[in-house]
């Protein structure tokens, strides 16, 4: 089956379950249709629109671990909810943060409306994300849920320290490569296992299952994030949403830069250390950053270092015998993560 065949499985049940997640019993609508706006559903007027939040992997991925158990994926639809409006709150934080204008081809958030208005939204969408996993008003909360409860605040803590050592590294000349992977372990890989964690325990995994889900997801998380940052320098911006410059104009120490700083020659690493600290990049500094960097095996140690991670999460999911279809499905999402161009 096809990556869109498996994804239109559940896209719209989740769909579904994401919009009641974003209830409107307040007497600030307009909130609501700003988060609304930045998942996709609304545009620029704040109106209704057709157009798309991603691909909404994360939650897809809580679906079809709770499949692998051999459960009903509509069990887990209020964990799936959950996990996407947390992802969600965090790229409104990070976005302002970051100071990205652009996401998936639109304004980002804060630029659309203010840099408090924003915070805010995010910060409704965090609590929004927590009500979400109890599912309706009169379900009673299970074990499983209870348990997801803690797992996901655990989570959105890992989520915090990541984005607290990634904008750190803006400051630091020397981060490590060991410092890189503690920071994507914290933030894409901590919420990608923490997914398929919790979409197993819904579908009747003891915790030491779950725990093996977990180190699957984070595994393909760390995939994922080197993927990212090379779509962030060699991507189609036609088809990533975003320029090929703003990763180095933010700053960002992303592995195919860090690579290049620890096998360029002195000068060039000093010269591209005194750019990151002056700050205010533009395209002229970040395309002789660029140029450095292609000059090494950068892209190729990164897309070395994606399959390594793969080949890892590969080795586990073997291990695991999931369910089928939920085996094979999860095998190609994973295959996606790593071969994908946007």
């Amino acid at each position: 089956m096809a990556l869109e065949s498996i994804i239109s499985r559940y896209q719209s049940a989740l769909d579904t379950q994401l919009r009641q997640s974003l209830r409107e019993e307040s007497a600030t609508p307009e909130l609501y249709d700003l988060l609304r706006y930045h998942m996709g559903w609304h545009d620029q007027d704040l109106k209704p629109a057709s157009g798309s939040g991603g691909k909404r992997l994360r939650p897809i991925l809580t679906l079809i671990c709770c499949e692998a158990m051999g459960g009903d994926y509509r069990l887990a639809l209020p964990a799936a909810a959950a996990i996407e409006l947390l992802h969600n709150f965090s790229l409104i934080h990070d976005d302002i943060e970051d100071r990205s204008v652009v996401r998936w081809s639109r304004p980002t958030l804060w630029t659309l409306r203010s840099e408090p208005v924003a915070i805010n939204a995010g910060d409704a969408m965090h609590v929004l994300a927590y009500l979400a996993l109890f599912g309706d008003k009169q379900s009673q909360p299970t074990n499983a849920v209870a348990k997801s409860v803690r797992l996901l605040l655990e989570c959105c803590l890992r989520i915090t320290e990541g984005q607290h050592l990634d904008l750190d590294f803006s400051r630091i000349d020397n981060v490590r490569l060991s410092d890189y992977y503690a920071m994507i372990s914290r933030k894409s890989a901590g919420l990608i296992g923490c997914a398929m964690q919790i979409g197993v325990l819904i579908g009747g995994a003891d915790d030491r299952l779950a725990d093996t889900y977990r180190q699957l997801g984070e595994n393909l998380g760390k995939a994922f994030q080197i993927r990212d940052d090379m779509l962030g320098l060699w991507g189609d911006e036609r088809v990533t949403g975003k320029s090929t410059f703003d990763d180095l104009i933010e700053g960002k120490k992303t592995l195919p830069l860090l690579r290049a700083l620890d096998v360029l020659p002195a000068d060039d690493v000093n010269h591209i250390r005194l750019l990151y600290q002056r700050g205010d990049l533009g395209e002229a500094e970040a395309t002789q950053i660029r140029s450095l960097i292609e000059s090494t095996d950068a892209q190729e140690f990164s897309s070395s270092e994606a399959r390594r991670f793969f080949d890892e999460a590969m080795i586990i999911l073997s291990e695991l015998r999931p369910a089928e279809p939920a085996g094979s499905h999860l095998r190609q999402i994973s295959e996606f993560l790593i071969l994908r161009t946007i």
